[in-house]
């Protein structure tokens, strides 16, 4: 039951998103419905027990924007 609430929160984001690009929506709901999806894949992340791997992965994810963003 949370996977299916977690990809009905990421498609709120979506939703917001596009909202927000044509004018029509505010960065407060935006904001809001990021937090919400964040909470939501922090409980799959618990859920598969895949925390550790994860974190792995934004640590590395992280380090390469930043590599990246040196090179310009």
């Amino acid at each position: 039951m949370q996977a299916t609430v977690a990809i009905e929160e990421m498609s709120e984001v979506q939703k917001e998103i596009c909202k927000v690009l044509r004018g029509k929506g505010s960065r407060e709901n935006l904001a809001e419905e990021i937090a919400d999806a964040k909470i939501m894949l922090e409980q799959i992340s618990q859920i598969f027990n895949i925390k550790a791997s994860v974190e792995t992965w934004i640590d590395y994810k992280i380090a390469k924007l930043e590599r990246e963003l040196e090179k310009k």
